[in-house]
């Protein structure tokens, strides 16, 4: 149960660790393509793609895992793209799988799966600016309209955000009260059972003694 409860908190922390990996690398990807709205600069766009590479990638692996049967290869190679250790994977793979449906997990998966569409439509502006900038249409109205589209896009995906990430850290509270109870009730339970059965090894030895001076008189 001790080794059990180990592999669930390390995993249980590496989707944490993922999750701070999936914040930043949406930040990071408003921030850029509003940077190469303005200035047009390839560097800017370049840092956009791998930015939001992340939270994509992880968005990927979870659409992996939801299959029936799981793509194993896939959810690995997602979980790769979103910066995720590759020694902490396996044990996502496991957790996601066998505690998928417990109520505190669910509520973040769900939190994190509401920020599919505007992840992918975040991606899909980056690239319509990109094509806009290579085809040389450079309209001013037009950049604002796109500056503005970015803005409203980082307002809805703000508080999904911050919502799956409060879900998730609830989750890991939960989860790590939990394992601690089950091992605070065995650790008891075994002990209980060790003093039962000391006194049955002292009942057995006082009735050997008393059939030992018994058997004297």
């Amino acid at each position: 149960l001790a080794g059990i409860s180990l592999d669930i908190l390390s995993s249980v922390r590496a989707y944490v660790g993922g999750e701070a990996r999936w914040s930043k690398g949406q930040k990071d990807a408003v921030h850029s393509l509003t940077l190469y709205t303005d200035t047009r600069e390839d560097q800017y766009y370049q840092r956009f793609r791998k930015a939001i590479a992340a939270p994509l990638g992880d968005r990927d692996a979870r659409i992996a895992l939801d299959k029936s049967p799981p793509d194993l290869e896939a959810a690995r190679a997602g979980f790769l793209q979103g910066g995720i250790d590759s020694d902490d994977i396996p044990g996502m793979i496991w957790l996601y799988r066998n505690f998928r449906s417990m109520s505190y997990l669910d509520t973040a998966i769900r939190s994190w799966m509401a920020t599919d569409p505007v992840l992918v439509q975040l991606d899909h502006l980056g690239e319509v600016i990109h094509d806009n900038i290579a085809d040389g249409v450079v309209a001013p109205e037009l950049f604002r309209a796109r500056k503005a589209e970015i803005g409203r896009i980082n307002e809805r995906l703000g508080p999904l955000a911050v919502t799956y990430s409060e879900s998730l850290s609830a989750g890991s509270r939960a989860i790590k009260m939990l394992l601690t109870f089950a091992n605070m009730l065995t650790g008891g339970l075994l002990m209980l059972l060790v003093l039962w059965h000391t006194r049955e090894l002292m009942a057995q030895r006082e009735a050997f003694e008393n059939a030992l001076r018994a058997e004297k008189r």
